[in-house]
């Protein structure tokens, strides 16, 4: 019991010490969950959505100018000692990925 606790206060230390110095946020549980997810194990579920007809134009800027102002949507995912962050893109870096997005 003490070793998970110990190890439990570890994560949580590395965690505030990484997002304090590098501006990084950790993933939660579920998010790690999705991102570690092997071939063998799909959670991933698709779904299909039939439109009459879109203005893709219009609908792409709408999503992105909404994305701008949610962090975890604003953010890459980078890989640290074999544990997944959350990094913030600042505006430059979102404006050359806005394509990729949506």
């Amino acid at each position: 019991m003490l070793a998970l606790l110990g190890i439990a206060l570890f994560n949580y230390i590395t965690g505030r010490l990484l997002s304090v110095l590098f501006n990084i946020e950790a993933m939660g549980l579920y998010d790690r969950i999705m991102m570690e997810d092997g071939e063998g194990n799909w959670t991933n579920i698709l779904g299909v959505l039939r439109f009459k007809s879109i203005k893709y134009e219009t609908v792409k800027t709408i999503i992105i100018e909404r994305l701008k102002n949610v962090d975890r949507c604003r953010s890459k995912m980078i890989k640290i000692f074999g544990s997944w962050y959350f990094k913030r893109m600042d505006d430059a870096e979102f404006e050359t990925k806005k394509d990729f997005i949506v």
